[in-house]
């Protein structure tokens, strides 16, 4: 399905994708766990304002990757797609074991794109990685409004740079972007995106 064509629900569906991340993340960072990645940041930020912030920033990393896995397979052919009808078809054809597992697609793209030399640098792993484990039940597995369902029939080939500017701007708003664009480390792969597209 073309992206321009459908934009409006294109963009609802993104959005939806980063929300469900965010939903699922808000209830699997625990306490002790976030006692432990806040050391350096007491008295500087409140908790719950450091987890908001986790949290958003880790579903917009995973959000800017899964648009950049996308983008890698379909629009330049970097890698072979995952995430797509066909690729995720094949997927179920080929491994019962895995067949609604798309964390394991996700870390073989992910792995995929660590091969490749031009984006090696944006999938060496960083903090915001680990929390995106946490996204296995519930976000990847899930048989629940399924983010990934949603996104697999359109083609990423067909994303102009409009729509991915008006997405960015409901994905990332220019206040997000002040808040925690420096938060405990870069996305680089949304920095990346951001930088093709002359937001950053």
């Amino acid at each position: 399905m073309g992206i321009s064509r459908n934009k409006s629900q294109f963009i609802e569906d993104m959005v939806q994708f980063k929300e469900k991340a965010e939903e699922v993340l808000n209830r699997s960072i625990g306490t002790s766990e976030l006692t432990e990645a806040r050391k350096g940041y007491e008295g500087k930020i409140s908790a719950e304002r450091f987890k908001s912030y986790l949290v958003t920033k880790t579903a917009i990393h995973l959000t800017c990757q899964y648009i950049h896995i996308r983008l890698a397979s379909e629009a330049s052919d970097l890698i072979s797609p995952k995430f797509n009808i066909e690729a995720i078809e094949l997927w179920g054809e080929l491994s019962r074991n895995y067949r609604e597992d798309y964390y394991e697609l996700y870390r073989l793209a992910c792995k995929d794109l660590r091969r490749a030399e031009s984006t090696r640098n944006l999938y060496t792993g960083n903090t915001f990685d680990k929390y995106v484990e946490k996204l296995k039940i519930g976000f990847f597995i899930t048989n629940q409004d399924n983010p990934i369902e949603k996104l697999k029939k359109y083609d990423f080939a067909t994303l102009d740079p409009d729509t991915a500017i008006a997405l960015f701007e409901r994905i990332y708003p220019i206040d997000s972007r002040r808040d925690i664009k420096d938060f405990i480390e870069e996305s680089k792969v949304t920095t990346e995106l951001m930088n093709q597209l002359g937001l950053a």
